[in-house]
C-alpha cells in the first residue's frame, strides 16, 4: 500500500501530539524533532510547516523513513489507529 495524500498540517499535528519528539529545534525554515528511547537518539524528523497543501508521497515517504516508519503505519499514524506508545515499541528494535 502507497502513502495517501495528507496535508502538511495533518502530518505536522501527528507528529507533534502523537510522537511528541523532545528537543525540537524551531531555528530555520522547518522545524526538526529528536525521537529518543533511553538517552538514547533514534531518528530525528523534519516536521512540516502548518499549510493546507497536501504532502504529496514522494515527500510523505521521506518523512515516513525518517520516522522508521513502513507506508502502512505512517498512514495509520495520520489517520488514527497508531498511537504514541506503540510507536515507541516499533522503535525499540533500532535502541
Amino acid at each position: 500500500m502507497s502513502i495517501q495524500d495528507f496535508s502538511e498540517k495533518n502530518i505536522r499535528n501527528s507528529i507533534l501530539k502523537k510522537i511528541n519528539p523532545s528537543n525540537i529545534n524551531k531555528r530555520g525554515k522547518h522545524w526538526k524533532g529528536y525521537i529518543y528511547i533511553d538517552t538514547v537518539l533514534i531518528t530525528k524528523v523534519k516536521i512540516p510547516n502548518s499549510h493546507d497543501r497536501v504532502m504529496k508521497e514522494k515527500k510523505s515517504h521521506y518523512i515516513a523513513q525518517s520516522l522508521k516508519l513502513t507506508d502502512t503505519e505512517f498512514n495509520d499514524l495520520v489517520n488514527c489507529p497508531l498511537k504514541g506508545p506503540r510507536y515507541y515499541k516499533i522503535l525499540e528494535d533500532f535502541k
